[in-house]
């Protein structure tokens, strides 16, 4: 696992064992902590959802580095610019329409 999953889960338990806590536990502890609850469960479905996706990432970034080396490899070397000069002294620039 990667940072980011171990961090959505260590945040989704912390979160829903302070719900729990506190929607179980004693009444001395003010209500507003239960919101922790649903926020754990929120987290724990982010966490789902990136442990899920990591190996599709992976695969799809590999795939992506082998189609960009063979681009590079295939790709159209560009022409020597100094073949393709024309100096503006050349008398073959006259205008089209001289108005």
């Amino acid at each position: 696992m990667t940072r980011i999953p171990k961090a959505l889960l260590a945040v989704s338990l912390t979160a829903f064992a302070v719900g729990s806590v506190v929607t179980f536990g004693s009444s001395e502890i003010p209500v507003g902590w239960t919101v922790a609850m649903p926020v754990g469960a929120i987290f724990f479905g982010l966490f789902l959802l990136t442990f899920m996706l990591q190996k599709e990432v992976a695969s799809f970034d590999e795939e992506e580095r082998a189609r960009l080396g063979l681009a590079e490899r295939y790709a159209v070397r560009p022409a020597n610019p100094a073949a393709i000069a024309v100096t503006a002294t050349a008398t073959n620039l006259t205008p089209a329409h001289s108005h």
